[in-house]
């Protein structure tokens, strides 16, 4: 797996986040540091975030890969970059789709 695939790989699964108090007694922690921690999280990720661009795929498509990236514990955003990052870093664009003259 490449490189920026295996960061992609770490991303939590879908499903409902458990809320800053139930980590936060799981942990042995105070509810405050857990949501001190969440927050400097989003704030990371926001920067990141802006530093790149965003691609819309259409509903049907992004359910069509639900299936896959559950079978991964990925969410379905974290999959298509997945995918996009091991095609870039195994140089196969030109050979999925097959168009080149």
């Amino acid at each position: 797996m490449s490189g920026s695939a295996k960061k992609t790989a770490e991303a939590r699964p879908p499903g409902p986040r458990p809320a800053p108090c139930d980590i936060a007694a799981r942990m042995g922690v105070s509810e405050n540091a857990v949501t001190g921690l969440i927050s400097s999280r989003q704030r990371a990720l926001r920067r990141s975030e802006a530093e790149g661009r965003t691609v819309v795929f259409s509903r049907d498509t992004l359910d069509q890969l639900e299936t896959f990236a559950k079978r991964r514990g990925l969410h379905v955003n974290a999959l298509v970059r997945r995918i996009v990052e091991t095609a870039l870093d195994d140089d196969m664009i030109d050979a999925i789709l097959d168009d080149a003259p």
